[in-house]
């Protein structure tokens, strides 16, 4: 059966290489949690800027008087905001 020595003897002569690897892990790991905190964030500004948008237009709706074609746009618009996933 053939012996496989040189293979073994490439990791032998670098007795760090664990160590390395172990270090690339950890910072794969925390790069993936980065950006997944990076993207809640980004997620939670959007969704609480849908919501101002749609509070700002129902008050629009509520207090003002407009004509037909801005009521009907606005309407759409906060229907469109509410079928959004964010709310």
């Amino acid at each position: 059966m053939p012996t496989y020595r040189h293979q073994v003897d490439k990791y032998l002569n670098r007795p760090d290489i664990y160590k390395r690897q172990e270090q690339l892990y950890k910072n794969a790991k925390a790069r993936q949690q980065s950006i997944l905190l990076r993207k809640a964030i980004i997620e939670a500004r959007d969704r609480q800027q849908y919501t101002n948008e749609l509070e700002r237009l129902r008050g629009i709706i509520e207090k003002t008087t407009l004509s037909g074609k801005t009521v009907e746009s606005i309407k759409k618009r906060t229907e469109e905001i509410k079928n959004m996933r964010f709310i």
